[in-house]
């Protein structure tokens, strides 16, 4: 039912941080991402407590945490599972595209050594390659609504188009950086209202956002719109 990666083994604090970092092309080194950058990046401690939270909800699913939230999972491990999956979720840094034609992605566990095959950077083209069926695929993530970098690139031609190309139905994306804290509650109260209406609601992944945000909002300290309105969605609303 649900397939879900994120909270990479990462070295950098976790002190309050955001979901992001600095663009695409700082952490590249030529075609590949630098290990070396990538494993800088600060932990995310809620990214985890939010998978930890899913994988009891799904008991029947796929959730790579930590060590075995890899490139390498994603692109041939869990392929297949993937391809099966009627919820997806990426929940980890995520990087706009750069200057230097580098493009928007995802950050995974970075390997010892960065190859073709796993480099620790799920890039937009890299995710377009994925075969997906799902209803719901959750970019946790910061920027993910970003364009892919081109001159005069649209918002969403990045990360969410790449995975509408993989056969997304909708896709929940983000349009700044989001913290890491807030975000953890706003997709696990989205989810916990997701499953208290029937398949096939008209409507149900927008209303479950809607009450992900409302319960981000209902905490004082997260009541400012940057905490929680971050996040839209983009494809069918249910």
């Amino acid at each position: 039912r649900l397939a879900a990666f994120g909270a990479p083994l990462l070295t950098g604090a976790p002190v309050d941080p955001t979901r992001g970092a600095p663009a695409a092309d700082t952490v590249m080194d030529g075609r590949l991402a630098d290990v070396a950058r990538l494993k800088a990046l600060p932990y995310l401690r809620g990214s985890r407590l939010e998978l930890e939270t899913l994988k009891a909800r799904y008991p029947d699913s796929i959730v790579r945490i930590g060590a075995e939230a890899t490139e390498h999972a994603v692109r041939a491990v869990d392929f297949a599972a993937l391809s099966r999956a009627r919820f997806v979720v990426f929940s980890t840094h995520g990087l706009m595209a750069g200057s230097a034609a580098a493009e928007p992605g995802l950050v995974m566990t970075p390997p010892d050594e960065a190859t073709e095959a796993d480099d620790g950077y799920l890039s937009a083209s890299e995710a377009a390659q994925l075969r997906l069926n799902a209803e719901f695929v959750v970019l946790s993530a910061c920027n993910t609504a970003a364009s892919d970098g081109r001159p005069g690139g649209e918002g969403l031609s990045g990360l969410a188009r790449a995975f509408f190309y993989a056969g997304a139905r909708s896709v929940m994306v983000s349009h700044w950086e989001v913290s890491d804290a807030a975000t953890t509650t706003l997709i696990t109260a989205t989810f916990a209202d997701l499953d208290s209406h029937a398949a096939g609601d008209p409507g149900v992944r927008a209303r479950a956002l809607q009450a992900g945000q409302r319960a981000v909002r209902a905490e004082r300290r997260w009541s400012h719109p940057a905490y929680w309105a971050a996040f839209t969605l983009v494809g069918e609303p249910g």
